[in-house]
């Protein structure tokens, strides 16, 4: 059966309007109303969207099942790699044009996945609905898929409305499908005959030329003669049957008790009603759709028959995870975990703090030696201090941590601007740290002396003159004498 481009109903309403009393045929002298209907197949189906592309281009994501654009070797011997972005599927023969005289095996040269390196056009948050242009505008890492335009190329039998075609006796619109960004050449339409062809006795009378009539002006017997406004590929495919017409005055008249195909709906399980041997074929059906009335995951779902309606069953909300989504569908996403100070997910979903490690201001830190979160998060222990177990201390002072964490200076020994010196003995550190003793002076026993005339340190450290002795000139001598030169 000849292929024709559909438009998508993107919201309840409009796929509920799409049932068989709200479908007409569109192909046999019927026409389809302009702007409220579409033709499908050769059928007027409602339209609720109105847009200006047919084939659910513009409608929603996922809206045309996938069917590839496929390998772009043709028969007219194009080359099957030509076309960088065309992905497995069936195809378009020749879509490339080249003029490499090899032939190419129709559709089967496509590079599967070529197009997931395709530009993106998404944004941070949702996809848009794809459109013919070489880029990832759903945001699903293919590009250009499964889009196709109604397209026709008579002058006559079947006109442009409202983005579709609405055709006469056996004319049908064909489709151009995207391939590369690029609409391809317009396949599979039937154009009108010449004239209708007188039917021969025996033969099934339909309308070649398109014009609403058949065997118009041919001559006419009293015998009537079968006939059958639809496609010749539906004709005895149940329910569709023949029909017949009788012989008037002026020639055959309408062809009477036929029976053409419908649109296929949801509202009765298991009847074939668009003849093609398929039952519950309905447009639509299975693919992908969203509900931008909903939030996060709950948006996206797959169009199912229910109550004799074709509607969206979008996905139930779950249990908020940290991932960038939103999988409670209340339009946030990652509530309910800090970031700040979450150990399994800190500073970003995903990100762990291991082992003794806690995570504050967004970052994985060890509060046993970090200085700025010493034993908590937030205490920074400040210029001159570091953090020893979990403990701010000052290693220009502590003798248990002088200069570094638990460097323990020994005993009579004490902690001087980050170094363990004897206050006893140390010049710089007389008794106390920073007492410096002047010049010609020692450090002795923690005080600073002038050797050459303290009698308790007379010479050196320790070196007592006694009672009846002085000390002079760093010698001990007699009081009774006087220092003698």
């Amino acid at each position: 059966m000849s292929r024709s481009a559909f438009r998508i109903c993107t919201s309840v309403l409009a796929l509920t309007a799409c049932s068989p009393e709200a479908a007409s045929h569109a192909s046999y002298g019927q026409e389809c109303t302009p702007v409220t209907q579409y033709e499908y197949r050769g059928f007027c189906l409602p339209d609720a969207g109105q847009g200006t592309h047919a084939s659910g281009v513009g409608r929603d994501d996922g809206a045309v099942p996938p069917v590839g654009t496929g390998g772009a070797a043709g028969n007219d011997g194009g080359k099957g790699d030509a076309q960088a972005g065309a992905g497995a599927g069936v195809g378009a023969a020749g879509a490339a044009g080249a003029t490499d005289p090899t032939p190419g095996d129709a559709g089967a040269m496509g590079d599967a996945g070529s197009d997931a390196a395709a530009p993106s056009s998404c944004t941070a948050d949702a996809g848009q609905a794809e459109i013919c242009n070489g880029l990832d505008d759903d945001c699903d890492d293919r590009s250009d898929e499964a889009i196709e335009e109604s397209c026709y190329d008579g002058a006559t039998g079947c006109e442009a409305a409202a983005g579709a075609y609405r055709c006469s006796g056996l004319c049908s619109a064909g489709v151009r499908q995207c391939v590369a960004g690029v609409l391809g050449d317009c396949e599979g339409q039937r154009t009108p005959a010449a004239g209708d062809a007188c039917t021969q006795t025996g033969e099934l009378a339909a309308d070649e030329d398109c014009d609403g009539t058949i065997d118009e002006g041919c001559p006419c017997t009293d015998a009537p003669q079968a006939c059958y406004s639809g496609s010749a590929e539906t004709r005895d495919v149940a329910p569709c049957h023949a029909g017949t017409q009788t012989c008037t005055n002026t020639g055959f008249g309408p062809c009477e008790g036929q029976m053409l195909p419908s649109a296929e709906t949801c509202a009765n399980a298991g009847a074939d009603d668009d003849c093609d041997g398929r039952a519950d074929d309905v447009p639509m059906l299975g693919s992908g759709c969203t509900d931008d009335a909903l939030s996060g995951r709950c948006r996206t779902g797959t169009r199912r028959c229910s109550g004799g309606d074709l509607v969206c069953e979008t996905l139930a909300p779950i249990a908020e995870t940290c991932d960038g989504t939103d999988q409670d569908c209340d339009g946030r996403s990652d509530e309910g975990f800090d970031l700040q100070v979450n150990r399994d997910h800190c500073g970003a979903c995903g990100r762990a703090c291991n082992g003794e490690q806690t995570c504050c201001a967004g970052a994985c830190v060890d509060i046993v030696t970090s200085s700025a979160h010493c034993g908590e998060c937030g205490n920074d222990c400040g210029a001159g201090q570091a953090c020893c177990g979990a403990a701010c201390q000052n290693l220009q002072s502590d003798p248990g941590h002088c200069g570094a964490c638990n460097r323990v200076c020994t005993a009579g020994q004490s902690c001087c601007g980050g170094s363990c010196v004897d206050t006893a003995t140390n010049l710089n550190n007389c008794g106390a740290c920073g007492n410096r003793c002047g010049s010609g002076d020692q450090c002795c026993a923690g005080g600073c002396h002038d050797l050459e005339s303290t009698e308790a340190h007379c010479g050196r450290c320790g070196n007592g003159c006694g009672a009846l002795h002085g000390c002079c000139e760093s010698t001990c001598q007699l009081l009774s004498l006087g220092c003698v030169l």
